[in-house]
């Protein structure tokens, strides 16, 4: 009875390792299978970081050129009401005609 109680412990004992060895076998696959997996999410965000820093870049660039543009287009204006105002001054027959009012329109 005690010989057969030993051989069935070591045949249950056979049947237990057999299978963790074949659990253990599919684990070390699919670690190998996601090893390339992990690698590519690592350098994908890498990538995401330098994205975000590039666009910070191009907003806060093109932030600027918008107040750069904004500024010109004002000095411009005022330039071109000077002018205008220089040449409705400089000669009085554009005091009698259209320009002349319509400059006093846009100075009000």
């Amino acid at each position: 009875m005690l010989v057969f109680f030993y051989i069935s412990v070591r045949i249950i004992q056979e049947f237990i390792l057999f299978f963790l060895k074949k659990i253990l076998c599919r684990l070390t696959s699919i670690i190998g299978q996601f090893n390339p997996l992990v690698q590519q999410v690592a350098a994908l965000r890498k990538k995401e970081f330098w994205y975000k820093q590039i666009i910070e870049i191009k907003c806060s660039n093109l932030r600027k050129a918008e107040a750069e543009v904004s500024l010109v287009s004002k000095v411009s204006s005022i330039l071109f009401f000077k002018l205008l105002s220089y040449i409705y001054h400089s000669t009085p027959k554009l005091r009698k005609e259209t320009l002349g009012s319509w400059l006093i329109k846009f100075q009000a």
